[in-house]
Protein backbone atom coordinates (compact mmCIF):
# COMPACT_ATOMS: atom_id res chain seq x y z
CA UNK A 1 0.00 0.00 0.00
CA UNK A 2 1.05 3.27 -0.73
CA UNK A 3 0.20 6.72 1.15
CA UNK A 4 -0.27 9.47 -1.27
CA UNK A 5 -1.39 12.33 1.59
CA UNK A 6 -3.95 12.85 3.58
CA UNK A 7 -7.10 13.08 0.78
CA UNK A 8 -9.78 15.52 1.18
CA UNK A 9 -9.72 17.56 4.30
CA UNK A 10 -12.32 19.12 5.99
CA UNK A 11 -12.08 22.35 8.17
CA UNK A 12 -15.10 22.91 10.65
CA UNK A 13 -15.08 26.18 11.84
CA UNK A 14 -16.61 29.10 13.68
CA UNK A 15 -18.74 31.20 11.44
CA UNK A 16 -17.07 34.26 12.45
CA UNK A 17 -13.92 33.17 10.94
CA UNK A 18 -14.57 31.15 8.46
CA UNK A 19 -13.85 33.73 5.29
CA UNK A 20 -10.06 33.84 6.62
CA UNK A 21 -9.60 30.37 6.88
CA UNK A 22 -11.19 29.38 3.95
CA UNK A 23 -9.27 31.96 1.70
CA UNK A 24 -5.86 30.24 3.57
CA UNK A 25 -7.19 27.16 2.96
CA UNK A 26 -7.29 26.53 -1.05
CA UNK A 27 -7.32 23.15 -0.97
CA UNK A 28 -9.31 22.01 1.90
CA UNK A 29 -13.46 22.04 2.58
CA UNK A 30 -14.28 24.69 4.93
CA UNK A 31 -17.88 24.28 6.42
CA UNK A 32 -19.00 26.02 10.33
CA UNK A 33 -19.98 24.51 13.04
CA UNK A 34 -23.25 24.14 14.62
CA UNK A 35 -24.57 22.28 18.08
CA UNK A 36 -26.39 19.40 15.69
CA UNK A 37 -22.68 19.31 13.29
CA UNK A 38 -23.26 15.65 11.16
CA UNK A 39 -19.53 14.99 9.52
CA UNK A 40 -18.90 14.43 6.40
CA UNK A 41 -19.87 10.59 5.15
CA UNK A 42 -16.41 10.59 3.66
CA UNK A 43 -14.64 11.41 7.01
CA UNK A 44 -12.01 8.78 7.94
CA UNK A 45 -10.78 10.79 11.48
CA UNK A 46 -11.19 14.02 13.10
CA UNK A 47 -8.58 16.79 14.53
CA UNK A 48 -9.26 18.97 17.41
CA UNK A 49 -6.61 21.71 18.96
CA UNK A 50 -4.76 23.24 18.62
CA UNK A 51 -5.87 27.32 18.51
CA UNK A 52 -8.98 27.17 21.03
CA UNK A 53 -8.01 28.84 24.05
CA UNK A 54 -9.82 32.11 22.82
CA UNK A 55 -12.09 33.50 25.16
CA UNK A 56 -14.78 34.00 23.20
CA UNK A 57 -14.77 30.78 21.75
CA UNK A 58 -18.61 29.61 21.03
CA UNK A 59 -19.18 27.00 23.47
CA UNK A 60 -20.45 25.41 20.39
CA UNK A 61 -17.31 23.80 20.30
CA UNK A 62 -16.58 22.12 23.30
CA UNK A 63 -20.04 20.69 23.16
CA UNK A 64 -19.34 19.19 19.76
CA UNK A 65 -16.13 18.20 21.28
CA UNK A 66 -17.43 16.19 23.90
CA UNK A 67 -19.85 14.59 21.82
CA UNK A 68 -17.93 13.29 19.26
CA UNK A 69 -14.97 11.50 21.73
CA UNK A 70 -18.01 10.11 23.36
CA UNK A 71 -20.21 9.35 20.31
CA UNK A 72 -17.97 8.85 17.36
CA UNK A 73 -16.64 5.61 16.25
CA UNK A 74 -14.25 7.72 13.64
CA UNK A 75 -10.48 7.92 15.20
CA UNK A 76 -10.36 11.40 17.34
CA UNK A 77 -6.85 13.19 18.00
CA UNK A 78 -7.28 15.51 20.51
CA UNK A 79 -4.39 18.61 21.32
CA UNK A 80 -3.95 21.66 23.66
CA UNK A 81 -6.87 23.29 24.76
CA UNK A 82 -9.45 21.03 23.87
CA UNK A 83 -7.82 18.52 25.93
CA UNK A 84 -10.12 20.17 28.93
CA UNK A 85 -13.06 19.69 27.40
CA UNK A 86 -12.76 15.84 27.11
CA UNK A 87 -15.11 13.81 29.63
CA UNK A 88 -14.73 11.39 31.52
CA UNK A 89 -16.26 8.13 30.47
CA UNK A 90 -16.64 5.51 28.16
CA UNK A 91 -16.13 5.80 24.01
CA UNK A 92 -17.13 3.57 21.36
CA UNK A 93 -15.53 0.22 21.44
CA UNK A 94 -12.94 -0.01 19.04
CA UNK A 95 -12.72 4.07 18.92
CA UNK A 96 -9.37 5.00 18.52
CA UNK A 97 -8.24 8.01 20.77
CA UNK A 98 -5.40 9.79 20.78
CA UNK A 99 -4.49 12.88 23.34
CA UNK A 100 -1.26 14.85 22.53
CA UNK A 101 -0.86 16.63 25.54
CA UNK A 102 2.71 18.81 26.30
CA UNK A 103 3.95 18.58 30.27
CA UNK A 104 2.17 21.12 31.39
CA UNK A 105 -1.41 19.93 29.88
CA UNK A 106 -0.19 16.31 31.28
CA UNK A 107 0.65 17.40 34.72
CA UNK A 108 -3.20 18.86 35.19
CA UNK A 109 -4.16 15.88 33.80
CA UNK A 110 -2.32 13.56 35.98
CA UNK A 111 -2.54 16.34 39.08
CA UNK A 112 0.82 16.60 39.50
CA UNK A 113 3.71 20.07 37.96
CA UNK A 114 4.89 20.17 34.56
CA UNK A 115 8.40 20.00 36.00
CA UNK A 116 7.91 16.45 37.26
CA UNK A 117 6.63 15.31 34.08
CA UNK A 118 9.08 17.18 32.13
CA UNK A 119 12.03 15.76 34.53
CA UNK A 120 11.56 12.36 32.41
CA UNK A 121 8.66 12.02 29.85
CA UNK A 122 9.06 8.41 29.68
CA UNK A 123 8.79 8.01 33.20
CA UNK A 124 5.60 10.12 32.74
CA UNK A 125 4.42 8.01 30.24
CA UNK A 126 5.11 4.49 31.86
CA UNK A 127 3.31 5.79 34.94
CA UNK A 128 0.36 6.58 33.25
CA UNK A 129 0.69 3.26 31.57
CA UNK A 130 1.33 1.52 34.62
CA UNK A 131 0.48 2.99 38.09
CA UNK A 132 -2.39 4.74 36.88
CA UNK A 133 -3.53 2.51 34.71
CA UNK A 134 -6.73 1.37 36.25
CA UNK A 135 -7.87 5.04 37.05
CA UNK A 136 -7.34 6.38 33.58
CA UNK A 137 -8.59 3.24 31.83
CA UNK A 138 -11.67 3.80 33.76
CA UNK A 139 -11.54 7.87 33.57
CA UNK A 140 -9.85 7.83 29.83
CA UNK A 141 -11.03 4.25 28.22
CA UNK A 142 -7.97 3.11 26.92
CA UNK A 143 -6.72 6.25 25.42
CA UNK A 144 -3.37 6.78 23.49
CA UNK A 145 -1.19 9.17 25.29
CA UNK A 146 1.58 10.69 23.12
CA UNK A 147 4.12 13.12 25.33
CA UNK A 148 6.77 14.17 23.56
CA UNK A 149 8.04 11.49 21.86
CA UNK A 150 7.25 9.08 24.39
CA UNK A 151 3.82 7.37 24.21
CA UNK A 152 1.86 4.43 26.38
CA UNK A 153 -1.36 2.69 25.47
CA UNK A 154 -3.44 2.22 28.07
CA UNK A 155 -5.17 -1.34 27.94
CA UNK A 156 -5.10 -4.64 29.17
CA UNK A 157 -2.55 -5.52 26.71
CA UNK A 158 -0.67 -2.46 27.17
CA UNK A 159 2.82 -4.12 26.64
CA UNK A 160 2.30 -5.84 23.44
CA UNK A 161 1.35 -2.38 22.27
CA UNK A 162 4.78 -0.78 23.36
CA UNK A 163 5.98 -1.23 19.54
CA UNK A 164 2.93 0.15 17.69
CA UNK A 165 2.43 3.84 17.06
CA UNK A 166 -0.47 5.95 17.29
CA UNK A 167 -0.29 6.00 13.09
CA UNK A 168 -0.29 2.30 12.81
CA UNK A 169 -2.82 1.61 14.87
CA UNK A 170 -5.18 3.90 13.54
CA UNK A 171 -4.00 2.35 10.09
CA UNK A 172 -4.17 -1.44 11.24
CA UNK A 173 -7.92 -0.34 12.09
CA UNK A 174 -8.99 1.55 9.28
CA UNK A 175 -7.84 -1.74 7.47
CA UNK A 176 -9.11 -4.07 9.26
CA UNK A 177 -5.68 -5.60 10.82
CA UNK A 178 -4.50 -6.05 13.65
CA UNK A 179 -1.97 -3.69 15.05
CA UNK A 180 -0.76 -6.34 17.58
CA UNK A 181 -0.63 -10.27 17.12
Amino acid sequence: MSWNGPGLITVITEEKVYHPVAEQLQSAMVHTISPQLELPRTCSAVLIGPGLAAKELSPTIPEVTRRLWQESPLGIIVDASALEWLPPGPCPDKAFRLITPHPGEAARMLDTSPGEIQGNRGQAVRELSNDDARRLETEWNGVFIKLGVAQGQLKSRRKAFAEVTPFKAFMSRRLGRPAVA
